[in-house]
C-alpha cells in the first residue's frame, strides 16, 4: 500500500476559514504545488503550535501531508509574518489586494513558481518601502504577463492604452477609445515590466499620474481575467 510521503514547500496565506471548533482551512499559493486548500487541525487552540503558519500572509515553509480532499499542515517554519503591514491603512490594502488577485486568477493545484516569487517578494517590499501605488502597478503589470496577457506596448508619436485591443495602439483617445498614455507614462511601464523586481524603481521620481497606471493596471486585469470586482479596493479610498 503506497504512503503519502510529506511535502516541503514555502508558500503564502491567501486566505484562512474557521473550521469546526479549532481548525482553519487555509489557501496557500506553494511554490512547488501552486494554489492548495490545506486542513490546519487545531489551529485555533491557543497553544497551538502552527497557530503563526495560519494567518492569511504568512510567508513560510510548510509541511504538508497529501489527503483525499486536503493537504494537512503538519508543522512548518515561519519565514515571515508580514504583520507589520497591517500597521499602515493603505500597506495592508495594498498586501490584500496582490493576494486577493492570486486567490481569484489561479485554478486549484496548478502553479507557476514565478507567480509565488513576484508575490513574495511583492509582499517584502511592500513591508519594507510601502510606496503601494507603484507595487500594485508593478504586481499587476508582470502577474498579467505570466498569466499570457503581456499588454503591448510598443511606441507611437500618439499613444493610447486600449484595453480591450491588448495594451498600446496609435491614436488618440478619442479615435482609439482607449486612455491617453504620454511618452513618461510609456517608459514608465516598461521599465516595470521589463525590469526584475529588485530592479524596479519604487520611489515617486517619475513625471506619471501613478494613480491612474495603477487603475489602468487593475481595469486590464479585470477585463483579460473576467474579474468583475475585488473587495479589497472597496476599502482603499
Amino acid at each position: 500500500m503506497a504512503i503519502n510521503k510529506n511535502i516541503q514547500t514555502r508558500g503564502i496565506v491567501l486566505s484562512e476559514m474557521d473550521y469546526q471548533e479549532s481548525s482553519k482551512i487555509l489557501t496557500i499559493y506553494t511554490e512547488k504545488l501552486g494554489k492548495v486548500s490545506v486542513l490546519a487541525r487545531g489551529a485555533l487552540r491557543a497553544r497551538s503550535s502552527i497557530m503563526s503558519l495560519a494567518q492569511t500572509g504568512t510567508h513560510a515553509l510548510f509541511d504538508l501531508r497529501p489527503g483525499r480532499n486536503f493537504y494537512y499542515l503538519q508543522g512548518g517554519k515561519l519565514l515571515h509574518s508580514h504583520l507589520e503591514l497591517r500597521n499602515e491603512y493603505h500597506r495592508m490594502i495594498a498586501s490584500a489586494l496582490l493576494l486577493e488577485i492570486v486567490h481569484k486568477t489561479t485554478l486549484e493545484g496548478r502553479g507557476n513558481p514565478k507567480i509565488y516569487g513576484l508575490l513574495s517578494k511583492s509582499l517584502a517590499y511592500l513591508n519594507k518601502y510601502g510606496n503601494e501605488t507603484v507595487l500594485i502597478t508593478t504586481f499587476i503589470i508582470k502577474y498579467i504577463s505570466y498569466m499570457g496577457y503581456r499588454p503591448r506596448l510598443m511606441a507611437h508619436q500618439e499613444m493610447s492604452f486600449a484595453i480591450e485591443r491588448g495594451g498600446i495602439v496609435q491614436g488618440d483617445a478619442q479615435t482609439t477609445g482607449g486612455t491617453p498614455i504620454s511618452q513618461a507614462e510609456f517608459d514608465y511601464l516598461n521599465h516595470l515590466l521589463l525590469s526584475p523586481i529588485d530592479h524596479i524603481s519604487l520611489s515617486k521620481e517619475w513625471d506619471v499620474s501613478y494613480e491612474k497606471l495603477m487603475n489602468l493596471m487593475i481595469k486590464y486585469l479585470q477585463y483579460n481575467l473576467d474579474i468583475s470586482k475585488f473587495f479589497s479596493l472597496q476599502l482603499w479610498g
